[in-house]
């Protein structure tokens, strides 16, 4: 893709005048985009899924220890994912500039090449995995169907940077910005998780991941959101869909998870894959979300 583009694809595309998404295409995913460069090109049609491709599971898009690993359940049909594209620490969206002020590779309206990633490509993360089924809460836009958003403003205006979850009153703010959204894809059964379950979806919580926590960090919350019944979950959180509203920024702490014990596994922008611990620190580990942060990794 990027030999063809001179840029790494998008992570969805937003051209509306007042920051939102003129029509369903653009929320295509760069997992999307990607597929006709992987020899799958029949499952696109121009900038979407072909429609009976979307329940079709892709094998380098699982991963052989996902213990969830079946389609989701709906009448348009999904299948999850195990993978997701860097979007950066924290913020992704920014509506009323029609920009996107991320830190990662893959953000909305991105046209990132490769010398854009200043910190080097052995140095910044290109993907990471992902567990299927995560439980997530969220704000929704009016674009997206409810006539008034929910806490769209849960995450205070302005704020850049991520609430450091190494801290106990930071992860605690970042906890309370959880329980006070009342969207959310969440409950007690795998079917009520939706989170990473459409590969098609370039929202951040389907096809993306963010360096605010560590990987597989617990972020602990108790929602009741959805079908959530106010029981404890450990999931994602996005204050605001990117694309949906046309005031409110979107921050989003959705973390990489996998089935393997002690770590996952990522890829960086040189190609070449790791495996990454639980104990990795929170400064290398966001260090490596960034672009062209200046940090120095060790």
């Amino acid at each position: 893709y990027e030999s063809t583009h001179t840029v790494f694809p998008p992570s969805v595309t937003i051209s509306g005048s007042d920051g939102q998404y003129i029509n369903s295409t653009e929320g295509f995913s760069a997992m999307g985009k990607i597929l006709s460069y992987m020899e799958q090109g029949q499952r696109v049609q121009g900038n979407t899924a072909e429609s009976s491709a979307r329940s079709l599971r892709h094998p380098a898009y699982t991963c052989p220890s996902e213990v969830n690993n079946t389609a989701r359940i709906t009448s348009s049909g999904w299948y999850p994912i195990n993978y997701g594209f860097n979007a950066g620490t924290w913020r992704i969206w920014t509506p009323s500039e029609r920009r996107s002020y991320c830190d990662g590779v893959f953000y909305p309206n991105s046209f990132t090449s490769i010398g854009a990633i200043y910190d080097g490509t052995s140095n910044t993360l290109l993907a990471a995995e992902v567990k299927m089924f995560t439980p997530y809460v969220r704000g929704v836009g009016p674009s997206s169907g409810s006539p008034n958003p929910t806490a769209p403003g849960v995450v205070p205006a302005g704020t850049v940077e991520p609430p450091d979850t190494g801290t106990a009153s930071d992860l605690a703010i970042l906890v309370g910005y959880c329980e006070s959204i009342t969207g959310g894809k969440l409950g007690p059964e795998l079917q009520h998780n939706t989170g990473h379950t459409e590969w098609d979806n370039g929202h951040v919580h389907h096809g993306g991941f963010t360096t605010t926590c560590t990987p597989n960090f617990k972020l602990l919350f108790t929602s009741s959101a959805d079908n959530g019944g106010g029981l404890e979950y450990d999931g994602d959180f996005t204050n605001m869909q990117e694309g949906t509203d046309p005031t409110t920024e979107t921050f989003a702490s959705v973390t990489t998870r996998s089935f393997h014990n002690g770590g996952v596994n990522a890829a960086r922008m040189d190609g070449s894959v790791s495996f990454f611990s639980n104990t990795k620190t929170l400064r290398v580990w966001r260090a490596l979300g960034t672009r062209d942060g200046g940090e120095v990794n060790q």
